[in-house]
């Protein structure tokens, strides 16, 4: 008596080949993702630190806006990290990490400027910052368009941040005194004059003629 076998069915997978070709696959479309994955990631970074300007920016305006006794202590200053230490004593912005970009390689020794004797803190008075502030802003001065911080690293004659910027010649951050902050990758007619309000390349001419740059070092311009 004969005996019934089932028909084997062949064996269902991948052939070297296919498996090849999707392997390929894969790599075109990684080597398509990954520039997209970190330009994602550094715009993500670029929002921290224009938050962080923003805060600033608000912060100083309120102070400078609400007191007399603000707008003469600011106009008095020698440079950012003085201008930073007032911010902080009067307006309430106290965390050092609001003046270095997410990029900065800088280690901080404490978590606040200042401590509640309005006494620094550290050695915040020579931590090389990443900002530089315009003062003194007079009150009348147009919101939208006058500069008060920058990032380091600006060319103010060529209008372009070099080598030695937080985003290398990638641009920088201008944050103006109606709080907002702009990433710009050179100032080629970006900016308003202050006197003739007419596009300029000049930070030093959307500010008033008395107002000066200041960095860790002092007076920049």
């Amino acid at each position: 008596m004969g005996r019934n076998f089932e028909k084997l069915k062949p064996i269902q997978g991948f052939t070297l080949i296919e498996f090849m070709a999707v392997l390929m696959i894969i790599g075109i479309f990684s080597g398509f993702l990954f520039p997209v994955g970190q330009q994602v990631v550094y715009k993500a970074r670029l929002s921290k630190d224009a938050h962080n300007l923003r805060q600033i920016a608000l912060s100083y305006f309120n102070l400078i806006q609400g007191s007399e006794n603000a707008r003469r202590d600011f106009s008095n200053i020698i440079s950012m990290n003085d201008w930073a230490v007032r911010l902080a004593n009067q307006g309430g912005i106290n965390a050092p990490e609001c003046y270095l970009s997410i990029f900065s390689d800088k280690s901080l020794e404490h978590k606040n400027i200042v401590d509640n004797q309005r006494r620094t803190l550290g050695n915040f008075k020579e931590l090389p910052l990443d900002w530089v502030c315009i003062s003194p802003i007079p009150l009348n001065a147009p919101l939208a368009t006058t500069p008060i911080l920058y990032s380091r690293g600006l060319n103010v004659s060529k209008g372009v941040w070099e080598e030695d910027s937080v985003y290398g010649t990638r641009g920088g951050f201008i944050a103006f005194l109606d709080g907002h902050a702009e990433f710009f990758s050179d100032l080629h007619h970006k900016l308003v004059n202050f006197r003739t309000l007419q596009p300029t390349s000049q930070i030093q001419e959307a500010v008033p003629s008395q107002a000066h740059a200041y960095g860790t070092s002092g007076r920049i311009w």
